[in-house]
């Protein structure tokens, strides 16, 4: 057996954390999580007032009412051509005219969805408080920890703004430096052990993964073992 004693660095798992945006420039008026914070799946972080969200729910709302403007011309028109009162021009005009409306809610609906509105509010938006037009919620895109907060209230962010990360920590990496010398002794699904003097423990866990080698002077490679992290240890 063949014993060898690396360094290694405890990370998180990056299959399992979310960089969290707002999709939306905007002004932060409310935070509500911190670094260190459990937080599940859709529960609030943060509120962003937003004036392009409230253009663009407006914009819906006045497609909205273009729309039925539509229908009722266009069924007053059709009951005209049917009873030959009015010419089949008329109706047709009225039709596309309809048409038209119809495609420009549906396109303005969709920009509210791409902007994080669900699908299913759009029907309540005629009826909510006009202060709440520009809010936005900005919530949690998993189950976790908040690992980094980089917002404040009252400050201005941009859509593509990293603001939070969120780390499902369930399970972390491991990442080990394996020295080229060393490489020959260390392979895929072997088995390992972990220590912690900080934590005063060990654990067991199996390499899964083994990089290539990296860096002119170092010459080493990450040797990779996923643990189960229980209780977030």
């Amino acid at each position: 057996v063949t014993t060898l004693d690396l360094p290694g660095e405890v990370t998180v798992d990056e299959t399992r954390i979310a960089h969290v945006v707002p999709r939306l420039a905007g002004v932060i008026t409310n935070v509500l999580k911190t670094e260190g914070d459990r937080v599940r799946k859709g529960e609030l972080l943060a509120v962003l007032e937003s004036r392009e969200l409230a253009e663009a729910k407006s914009a819906y709302l006045a497609s909205g009412q273009r729309l039925q403007f539509a229908r009722v011309r266009l069924e007053r028109e059709e009951v005209l051509w049917r009873k030959k009162i009015s010419a089949e021009q008329e109706y047709l005009e009225a039709k596309r005219a309809f048409d038209e409306a119809e495609l420009s809610q549906r396109l303005t609906a969709q920009k509210l969805i791409v902007l994080g509105v669900p699908a299913d509010t759009l029907s309540g938006l005629a009826t909510a408080p006009a202060e709440g037009m520009a809010r936005y919620d900005i919530r949690a895109p998993l189950d976790g920890v908040v690992i980094a907060r980089n917002v404040t209230v009252g400050e201005s962010v941009t859509a593509d703004e990293d603001i939070f990360t969120v780390g499902d920590l369930s399970s972390i990496w491991v990442d080990i430096t394996v020295y080229a010398r060393d490489l020959g002794a260390v392979r895929e699904g072997q088995q390992a052990t972990i220590s912690s003097t900080d934590l005063g423990t060990e654990v067991t866990g199996r390499i899964g993964y083994i990089g290539p080698l990296v860096g002119q002077e170092t010459r080493a490679a990450t040797a990779r073992i996923v643990l189960p992290n229980p209780g977030g240890r």
